[in-house]
């Protein structure tokens, strides 16, 4: 039954479904990040950041447990009290303003907007134009754009702002936080993390403490920086007991002071991190590419699976001048063991487009999907697999009728009808 749920979810609304299912599995990082980019500024006093580091400490570690703190609960049931008064107030200024304002149109109010007519108009006109393009293509298999060189796999796991932070208090005390990844496999990769601290623009000598939460918020112990001479900079290793290993994101709290002040003077606060996972399978770097009778481009990727269950592979092809082309991804329940996966780029894509091979298999990714829909990163492999020289006419030169996008492109046209 899963299987099913999973298979014909995919199907029906790849794109949208995953973009909404690593949004949701990303979403604890984004609301990190945003409390992290609030300590770029410089904080009246010590007491201020650290009692705003405090507050957003609690607020993220029960965004990780999804456990609501007191004072949460507190607000909410006053929310709740004032919900009425709320209501009644809106109301009657939504009466000052109907007697203030002019009579709008209907055309005016449509879905709500402030955009004019021909505005509204316009954007459903661009709309109908992408979804056309789209509609030739599979949500599971769509071109690239070679000019842009935008490929959605690197963009996915992109690590060049992983974790970046700095915090500057009122004294000039600066401390710079980053980590070269956000991902970890806990068995096979160190966790290092890394601190740069400067006095008023000059490297200086720190005292760090820092703590370590685990995705429970229970404390898992102290974390210790030290001076690295290679960067220059502090770092840390963290190195969890595998057999206590609770599998998320964890949080460190950081507090870093002068080393020749008063314990804890002018100290500044941050939060750190990282999330740990398993290894649910290891690619072997085999790979097996085919025309399909239709003209479609199949490729064959060897995975180990090390957990049974729903994955999805992912995979981009490149031309020979570096450029992507093209985009597929193929969901899938599998078994533990050695396994062949599919996955098939539409042959419209090279038809249409007028590409002729060899293409470059350059990134494939299979994540493992669990059972609320999220997805464990597993990162990028990097097969570099050049395909035969297939001329672009010998590719699929029917488009794919794609009826979920035929029947977005016919309500919108419906919708500009009766405008």
């Amino acid at each position: 039954m899963r299987r099913s749920k999973i298979i014909v979810t995919v199907l029906l609304c790849s794109a949208g479904l995953f973009a909404w299912v690593l949004k949701q599995d990303l979403s604890d990082l984004s609301s990190m990040n945003d409390f992290e980019k609030s300590f770029e500024s410089p904080q009246e006093n010590e007491g201020t950041q650290k009692s705003m580091v405090n507050k957003l400490f609690k607020k993220v570690s029960g965004i990780f447990t999804g456990k609501k703190t007191a004072s949460s609960l507190k607000k909410k049931g006053k929310d709740k009290k004032n919900e009425k008064k709320l209501a009644e107030k809106k109301k009657k200024k939504k009466k000052k303003k109907g007697k203030k304002k002019k009579k709008v149109t209907d055309d005016n109010d449509v879905n709500g907007d402030d955009l004019d007519p021909e505005n509204r108009k316009e954007m459903a006109r661009r709309t109908i134009g992408v979804y056309s393009k789209m509609a030739q293509y599979p949500l599971t298999s769509t071109p690239l754009d070679p000019k842009t060189k935008s490929d959605p796999l690197t963009k996915k796991y992109d690590n060049s702002n992983a974790g970046q932070g700095t915090v500057t208090t009122a004294d000039g005390l600066t401390v710079r936080k980053w980590k070269d990844k956000m991902h970890f496999i806990a068995s096979e990769e160190k966790v290092e993390l890394f601190l740069e601290v400067k006095d008023r623009g000059e490297k200086a000598e720190a005292v760090i403490d820092a703590v370590v939460y685990d995705p429970n918020n229970n404390e898992v112990g102290k974390l210790a920086y030290n001076f690295d001479q290679v960067t220059g900079a502090y770092k840390a290793v963290f190195a969890p007991n595998i057999r206590d290993l609770v599998f998320g994101k964890y949080l460190v709290r950081i507090k870093a002071w002068r080393k020749n002040s008063r314990a804890g003077e002018g100290s500044a606060y941050l939060i750190e991190s990282f999330s740990l996972q398993d290894r649910k399978s290891r690619f072997t770097k085999n790979v097996n590419v085919d025309l399909t009778k239709h003209g479609d481009l199949l490729v064959k990727a060897n995975y180990e699976i090390y957990e049974e269950g729903d994955y999805i592979l992912e995979g981009t092809l490149y031309n020979l001048m570096g450029e992507p082309v093209a985009w597929a991804e193929k969901p899938i329940t599998l078994a533990t063991g050695t396994k062949w996966i599919p996955l098939e780029f539409h042959g419209y894509i090279f038809y249409k487009n007028q590409y002729s091979g060899p293409f470059v298999l350059r990134h494939l990714s299979l994540n493992y999907v669990k059972k609320n829909l999220s997805i464990i990163n597993a990162g990028l492999s990097f097969p570099y697999y050049k395909t035969p020289k297939w001329h672009w006419k010998q590719f699929n030169k029917n488009p794919y009728d794609n009826v979920i996008m035929k029947e977005k492109i016919r309500k919108l046209r419906l919708w500009l009808s009766d405008f």
